[in-house]
Formats: C-alpha cells, sequence, structure tokens
C-alpha cells in the first residue's frame, strides 16, 4: 500500500503459489484500506481516498475473476495474478 503511494506509476503483481492465496492478499489489503481489521481500526482514510474510483467501481476495488486490481491517482496499480506461476510467467 504505502509503496503503491509513494512511487508514481508503480506496477505491482501478487502472485502466490496457488490464484486463491493471490486473492486472499489482495482482499487482505482491501480490509485494511477499509478499516474492517479491528487491529487496524485507528488508521487513517488516506489510502483510500487516493483509489481511482468510477460508477461501476464504488470503492476502487475491482473483483474481475481473471484479475483483481486497484488504481491510484498517481497512476499507480496492484493487480492479481490469478493462476498457477508457471502458466502466466510471461507477466
Amino acid at each position: 500500500m504505502a509503496k503503491s503511494m509513494l512511487v508514481p506509476n508503480f506496477q505491482t503483481y501478487i502472485l502466490a503459489s496457488a490464484g486463491e492465496q493471490s486473492k486472499e492478499m489482495f482482499l487482505k489489503i482491501e480490509k485494511i484500506a477499509k478499516r474492517e481489521i479491528e487491529s487496524f481500526t485507528g488508521l487513517t482514510d488516506v489510502f483510500f481516498n487516493e483509489l481511482v474510483k468510477s460508477v461501476a467501481n464504488k470503492d476502487g476495488f475491482t473483483h474481475n475473476p481473471n484479475s483483481f486490481q486497484y488504481k491510484l491517482y498517481n497512476g499507480s496499480k496492484v493487480n492479481t495474478l490469478n493462476s498457477i506461476p508457471n502458466n502466466i510467467r510471461s507477466k
């Protein structure tokens, strides 16, 4: 979260040995941003307010089965790679 906010146009891919683990990590970031994790309730909304939101994407987080994603106003993006790493090696 911090690196994507501090480094403009930074592309991050979340990759794990199984696609479900990548999605789980993304959802953990989402819960932290939305302050849904009890131990992080004292956080500010700085990160959440930097998310690019739209009509179809009301909170800034998209959950497309091919790749979960969020974008920030500084051009940074985070995507999950929801497959076996050998199947998506070119990414």
